[in-house]
């Protein structure tokens, strides 16, 4: 074998899942939020991210405007129609650790909680009911999605435990998008972050974190460093969309 790192998913691609993708064939997904109340929309950055896709993968990238939970479920079960294979799916809202904000002036909102109401007691769709795709990569564009004191109940471990999916990205702080590349790093801020820390605790946010399938049942969690070197001395995250 001229390559053994070729039998691991996440250094197939030289540790970089959108820099280094296998264009055969397979679709990406963009998913956006609108402006609403006084919170401004991601149209701008997703178009942005799902041109760069297509240019430098060749295959067709999927956008979608979602300004209800029907919209959201409704393009979320059209993804892979035709058995085209779900290579990337791009999450870009506003959030907290447990919900992804689609329009809280219209109380539009998916959830980590069964109960289908989020911790405000608003009625949310919960993501556990979402139809189970086979995804290859996940990125959530959405401040404390990996909320490391909800380890349990963020919005990336629930995707990871209610999807077949290889990798989910998400952040614990919030996140920002910086530099004419784009590239994404923890914002000036972290006032909202640390307004989700319970009683008492105090901690610095950890920035971008990589959850990653082991085995059917199992998974891990790693801290991702934007710009560690990889084998070949090259920087490896220096433009996660």
């Amino acid at each position: 074998m001229s390559n053994p790192l070729s039998l691991n998913l996440y250094t197939y691609v030289y540790n970089n899942p959108l820099k280094y993708t296998d264009p055969s064939g397979h679709d990406a997904y963009f998913f956006y939020g609108l402006a609403h109340g006084e919170n401004g929309g991601f149209s701008e950055r997703a178009e942005i991210d799902a041109k760069r896709w297509e240019e430098e993968n060749g295959t067709k990238a999927h956008l979608y405007a979602i300004t209800s939970e029907e919209d959201f479920i409704a393009f979320w079960d059209s993804m892979g129609s035709g058995g085209v294979d779900i290579e990337l799916v791009s999450l870009y809202f506003h959030s907290n650790a447990q919900n992804i904000i689609i329009d809280y002036t219209k109380g539009e909102y998916l959830t980590t909680n069964a109960s289908g109401l989020t911790p405000g007691g608003s009625s949310a769709t919960w993501i556990g009911l979402l139809l189970k795709h086979d995804i290859n990569t996940l990125i959530l564009y959405a401040c404390n999605s990996a909320h490391q004191n909800y380890r349990s109940s963020n919005l990336a471990v629930t995707f990871m435990l209610y999807q077949n999916v290889n990798e989910v990205y998400g952040w614990d702080g919030s996140m920002k998008w910086s530099g004419k590349n784009g590239d994404t790093m923890l914002s000036n801020s972290q006032d909202y972050f640390e307004s989700h820390l319970p009683n008492g605790v105090k901690r610095d946010a950890q920035g971008l974190i990589r959850y990653y399938r082991v085995g059917s049942n199992h998974f891990g969690s790693e801290k991702v460093n934007h710009y560690k070197k990889n084998w070949q001395g090259k920087r490896v995250w220096d433009s996660i969309f």
